[in-house]
């Protein structure tokens, strides 16, 4: 078991080492604009335009977009293992292309393959470890996903301090190298595997991720369970306490046969997502938290921290960057912790209560300038360390687990481009509010949102904490936690 464990860490860093390039992604225009700027030729064959300095920090979302629509196509043709060395020869593409050329066109083309591989990741990663990881620990493999694009983040601003424009580049295009050799250690998903109507692979695969022996009674009942949580022809939703024994049993015989039981005439994805209870209530909560996230105001509130740790401490402005970027990376090592301890609904109701009484502070602190400048600092490391504790990286952890395997891929993926869209929607309204009615106006309108987010987390959220994907469902249907 404890052999198997280790696999599963492994397919869990390695999936998720593609967060952490994006995150090196995003961060790389903060430190490599001045010199892009001011190169007179020596980086580039000329200075950037006000135009291309925007581009350059944008494309990277406007690939994100085409990425996660692609993920369906390539999650369920190539399978969960491939699609991520797919994208990890993206991000390699991109970093050699910008390594290589002098031309700002060729940069930008690059940082748009960059978001694609980008969005491609953010929903490819939840559904290999959900598929894969074991109940218990599944919430904080899950948490991988944001504490290594925190962490991406933090390598980011370190080597943008202290190293050359193309040894940047070169660490940049090092991390897609050993992402790769890390995937060639681990197999494929089983649930994959036995989509594909392989299930002596699928046999195999289970053996690694659980230690155990192929012909072990563990790997017989984990095959029986995906089996049955695949079967689409007995949605779990229309399931009666006195169903068909005979059905049951079916699920778990070795002559048990994937393609038999579906035929042509099964529920479709997006019918199943639109008419299941359980999955569309499960896609409501996902939706939502993930809109409240964006909505709680989290990435003006980042541009804002810059301006407040240089009135705060001029001389010192990036090291405070370096601690807001600590502080949101152990929040979210927190999170990845305590809600697999404390479960995921108290820890993401606490810290959005948390997080609305810092937004409101930082509100009245902007609106009657009654504070010292250092004060605004301390609330917002609060802020940041609360807000990745719970509403920053619990969705991520639901949206892995809450889901069946058959609307997982086409869930996740429409929820990745409603973020997208909504996160830049935010950022260009944010200005347009700030001038309409100010700055601690806007932070009000983040305050109440936190607020409605720690009702909504409250009232209809299920706890999912150690609970299986089928005893997720029947949570879901009954509209309670459990």
């Amino acid at each position: 078991m404890g052999n198997g464990r280790a696999y599963q860490i492994l397919m869990a860093v390695a999936s998720a080492t593609g967060s952490l390039s994006l995150g090196l992604l995003y961060v790389w225009p903060s430190y490599t604009l001045p010199m892009l700027a001011a190169s007179n030729g020596t980086i580039l064959d000329a200075p950037l335009t006000t135009t291309e300095e925007a581009m350059l920090g944008a494309l990277p979302s406007l690939g994100a977009l085409v990425g996660s629509a692609l993920v369906g196509m390539a999650i369920n043709t190539f399978g969960r293992k491939m699609a991520n060395i797919l994208t990890t020869l993206l991000y390699m593409i991109s970093w050699t292309m910008i390594g290589f050329t002098r031309s700002i066109t060729v940069v930008l083309i690059a940082r748009f393959l960059g978001g694609v591989a980008g969005g491609l990741t953010c929903v490819i990663t939840p559904v290999y470890i959900s598929e894969v990881a074991e109940d218990h620990i599944r919430g904080i493999l899950a948490s991988f996903i944001v504490v290594f694009y925190q962490i991406g983040t933090l390598i980011s601003y370190f080597i943008g301090w202290y190293c050359s424009y193309h040894a940047i580049v070169w660490i940049n295009l090092a991390i897609p190298i050993v992402r790769i050799l890390m995937f060639l250690c681990v197999p494929e998903s089983p649930v994959f595997l036995i989509k594909k109507n392989r299930v002596e692979a699928a046999r195999h695969a289970i053996s690694v991720y659980r230690g155990v022996s192929p012909n072990s009674a563990t790997v017989d009942r984990e095959l029986s369970k995906i089996k049955e949580e695949l079967c689409s022809s007995m949605p779990l939703d229309l399931i009666k306490d006195n169903g068909d024994d005979a059905e049951k049993m079916q699920l778990n015989s070795e002559d048990y046969s994937y393609k038999d039981t579906f035929k042509p005439n099964r529920l479709a994805a997006l019918k199943m997502l639109c008419k299941s209870p359980s999955s569309r209530r499960a896609f409501i909560v996902v939706f939502i938290s993930f809109s409240m996230e964006i909505l709680m105001g989290a990435a003006p509130v980042a541009v804002y921290a810059k301006q407040v740790f240089v009135e705060a401490d001029p001389t010192r402005g990036d090291m405070w960057s370096v601690v807001f970027a600590v502080m949101s990376l152990l929040g979210t090592m927190l999170s990845g912790v305590v809600s697999d301890r404390a479960g995921r609904r108290p820890l993401l109701i606490i810290a959005s209560l948390v997080v609305s009484i810092c937004l409101l502070a930082l509100g009245v602190l902007l609106q009657t300038k009654v504070a010292p400048a250092w004060v605004g600092v301390l609330v917002l490391m609060t802020l940041c360390f609360c807000f990745m504790a719970g509403p920053g990286t619990i969705p991520y952890v639901l949206m892995s687990e809450i889901f069946c395997p058959e609307v997982q891929t086409l869930a996740s993926m429409l929820i990745i481009e409603w973020v997208w869209l909504l996160a830049f929607f935010t950022l260009a309204v944010f200005h347009w509010l700030n001038r309409l009615i100010g700055i601690h106006a806007t932070f009000y309108i983040f305050t109440f949102n936190s607020l409605f987010n720690v009702a909504f987390s409250y009232y209809m959220i299920p706890e999912t904490k150690g609970l299986s994907n089928k005893e997720i469902q029947i949570a879901l249907l009954k509209g309670r936690s459990k």
